[in-house]
């Protein structure tokens, strides 16, 4: 972004240590030459700049209009004047992070941004408001940017605080009602869906989206001492006690904040919050966020491992209860398989964040230098959560996606000083697309888990299985012979980028599993110009049969070009 300007070369810094010399009144010789007083000219400019800033802001040129308030920093004096600059460039960084979240992916797509990510400038827009609450504390204007920027940030809690706390300076103030309006209808509306989908769609959870919106409404146009007490508290907690001997009060700490009952099987998310792990997994199936926080997760349902220490001292110190929860538990896993119909999907689906460039293959790797604004967020909360993402691509019309993808796990992430991502990535397993959204710029996608049908013993298939697998193992073993000689012929481009491709393709699975053989020799199969070999229509086959007949099909007719095998004249690359 132009003109965002990091560290030590902000003039923000420059400006507050000039307003805090001149409020202390000089107290060294360098101050005491400090003085408050503009020229003319240096005020003209100081208006010039600020005016500049304020139309580009209007045309929503939010890094230019940053880069004219830090213009306008460099020569502000006044306490009032250094607040205002920085409250109005807090709303630039603001809603360039918004712009980016709001973005579609289609349009970035079709035209990649180089910036910082949404996160680093919610940062810097936090970091400018907190300044100007400093500077000007009974400003409401500059709480309403410090609420903004802690929206962004996913901080809702301290959010809602900021916008309150501008509300009890400003009751009136439009933009922070609407800020508590958001933050609250967030808040409320996700908890009553989220509490709804742990307890499995029960009548049991008080409240809906709707009512959460109309409390927020009337929270935020009401007073500020009204407008916190209209924040909905939970709902009764069964109270516990340790028994006879020690009741000493209630202890809810140890309740699920989704089911409200005794912690089972505890899971901990990133974010630092506790729910039971089947409440956690429904909680997340229908939103990928921490029904506590509200902070996006990219989490499986299943990949969180049981907080032990927790479970432990739970266990011990409630010996029965948990005892009780455990059959409960037991009792409500038998009723679902019993009812499964046996054509039901073997895997339940999972949320992925898609990463939109070129299908990977299960097993081969792969380094990414990610530069874009919104996969620098989806790395930033992957990383935080699963480390795992879809690898998918755009149809050969340009219009949508492919209905296949791999999910690819982060083996290795740098992170570079201009803010880019270096990333060493692994295909783990294929999946289908059911449906996709978009969050924050970037795809989300449920999936399922793809898997080849088994061919029965006896049958055709089964017969020629290993058969088709000598064969595509030979063709594969002629190209890699001719790539390898190829590679090894010093350190030109060619051969660097077969040496690349080479150690992209991961180990050789056994023939003896020709699933991942199969993908194996697709891997093989796609460095080379092959029309009739595809990496889509390969994910998408769940016949493995049919997926080896498709390589063979593809390959021999190359290599029959090439003169037939190893020793062969031709080239099977060209």
């Amino acid at each position: 972004m132009q003109g965002a300007e990091i560290g030590s070369a902000d003039p923000a810094s420059r400006a507050i240590a000039r307003v805090s010399s001149l409020s202390r009144g000089g107290e060294g010789e360098g101050e005491a030459s400090a003085s408050p007083e503009q020229s003319p000219a240096e005020r003209e400019a100081l208006a010039s700049a600020k005016e500049r800033g304020n139309v580009l802001f209007n045309r929503e040129l939010y890094g230019e209009a940053a880069a004219a308030y830090s213009e306008a920093l460099r020569l502000a004096r006044s306490p009032e004047d250094v607040a205002t600059l920085l409250s109005n460039r807090s709303a630039a960084y603001a809603s360039l992070s918004r712009s980016y979240r709001s973005r579609p992916a289609r349009r970035s797509e079709c035209a990649a941004l180089f910036d910082l990510d949404p996160t680093s400038l919610a940062a810097m827009a936090l970091k400018d408001a907190e300044r100007a609450v400093g500077l000007r504390p009974g400003w409401a204007k500059a709480y309403s940017r410090q609420g903004t920027a802690l929206f962004l940030l996913e901080r809702f809690h301290e959010a809602r605080e900021a916008f309150l706390e501008g509300l009890s300076i400003e009751p009136t103030n439009a933009k922070l009602q609407e800020g508590l309006r958001e933050v609250q209808a967030l808040l409320q509306g996700d908890a009553s869906e989220a509490t709804s989908g742990a307890a499995g769609g029960g009548g049991g959870t008080s409240g809906t989206a709707a009512a959460a919106a109309a409390a927020a409404t009337a929270a935020a146009t009401a007073s500020p001492s009204a407008a916190a007490a209209a924040v909905p508290a939970a709902g009764p907690k069964r109270q516990r006690t340790l028994g006879a001997g020690a009741s000493r009060g209630s202890l809810d700490d140890w309740d699920c904040s989704l089911c409200c009952r005794l912690l089972f099987e505890p899971v901990t998310t990133p974010c630092g919050h506790t729910f039971c792990r089947e409440c956690f997994a429904r909680a997340i199936d229908h939103r990928p966020r921490c029904p506590y926080c509200r902070t996006v997760l990219h989490v499986a349902r299943d990949a969180l491992p049981v907080t032990i220490t927790l479970a432990n001292i739970i266990g011990k110190a409630f010996p029965d209860e948990y005892e009780e929860r455990r059959r409960e538990a037991a009792g409500a896993s038998v009723a679902p398989d019993a009812a499964a119909s046996p054509t039901a999907a073997s895997s339940p689906a999972l949320s992925l964040p898609l990463f939109v460039m070129s299908l990977l293959l299960p097993g081969e790797s792969m380094a990414l230098n990610i530069f874009e604004p919104r996969y620098r967020l989806m790395v930033r909360r992957v990383m935080e959560g699963s480390r795992r993402f879809g690898m998918t691509q755009a149809r050969r019309d340009q219009q949508e996606i492919e209905d296949v993808a791999v999910e690819a796990e982060i083996l290795d992430c740098q992170s570079q000083p201009d803010g880019r991502y270096y990333l060493e990535i692994v295909g783990r397993r294929r999946v289908r697309i059911l449906s996709h959204g978009e969050l924050d710029g970037y795809r989300v996608a449920r999936c399922e888990v793809l898997q080849d049908t088994q061919p029965q013993p006896g049958t055709p298939d089964h017969e020629a299985m290993p058969a088709l697998t000598e064969q595509v193992g030979r063709q594969v073993d002629a190209v890699l012979s001719q790539m390898q000689r190829l590679a090894g012929g010093g350190g030109g481009r060619l051969a660097v980028r077969l040496r690349s491709m080479l150690d992209g393709l991961g180990e050789r699975p056994p023939a003896s599993q020709p699933e991942r053989f199969s993908m194996w020799a697709g891997s093989v199969a796609c460095l080379l110009p092959i029309e009739t070999v595809d990496k889509a229509e390969l994910l998408r086959c769940t016949d493995t049969a049919a997926r080896l007949r498709m390589l063979a099909e593809g390959l021999g007719p190359r290599l029959v070009a090439a003169g037939g095998g190893p020793g062969g004249q031709g080239c099977v690359i060209a």
